[in-house]
């Protein structure tokens, strides 16, 4: 069972409960709401701080391209902007990178 199996079964099983729940009187949308309200203001507290983490995690320890790399005409550069990827002008090298080599 995956999770998105998982959590569509507690989500559907919530679901529910809740709509045999308030029709029966055992809650009301007084009682309720100021937990509603609370649990989107923590969440969304705690979605914030875990993206923050999470990025602190992915470029810890990336070190930026040097401009002296960077400028050479074989390198490809990435636009910061767009993300496109400006493909390199030539190869020093002269190689066919596509073609094996003989053996």
């Amino acid at each position: 069972m995956s999770t998105d199996v998982l959590w569509d079964s507690v989500r559907s099983g919530l679901i529910s409960a809740g709509t045999l729940m308030v029709p029966l009187g055992w809650f009301d949308v007084a009682s309720v709401e100021p937990f509603v309200n609370n649990a989107m203001i923590i969440g969304g507290a705690v979605i914030s701080i875990a993206t923050f983490l999470w990025m602190l995690k992915v470029k810890w320890g990336t070190k930026a391209v040097p401009e002296i790399i960077a400028d050479l005409p074989h390198i490809p550069t990435v636009s910061p902007v767009t993300g496109v990827v400006q493909p390199a002008i030539g190869n020093p090298y002269n190689a066919d990178l596509t073609k094996s080599r003989p053996r």
